[in-house]
């Protein structure tokens, strides 16, 4: 019975309404913070494999994830100043 009740607390309408962009604004966290490290991770693996810096397709993805972390941040900057 104590699951079912906490199943129902779990489901039930929130006690004060959710933000407009809230759900938004979250994904802009998300997707940041998973681009900015896999932008990290890509430039730790390159000083560590100095092969992988000559590549040109791995140096067209780390730029790839670097804008979209940019990217990101940039439009979660735009959605907190409104």
């Amino acid at each position: 019975m104590a699951f079912a009740a906490a199943i129902r607390a779990a489901v039930a309408k929130p006690s004060r309404p959710m933000e407009k962009g809230a759900p938004m604004k979250a994904y802009l966290v998300t997707t940041g913070t998973v681009f900015g490290l896999v932008t990290l991770l890509h430039l730790w693996r390159a000083v560590a494999e100095r092969h992988l810096a000559a590549d040109p397709w791995y140096i067209l993805i780390t730029i790839a994830t670097g804008a979209l972390c940019v990217w990101a941040v940039r439009l979660l900057r735009a959605a907190t100043r409104s």
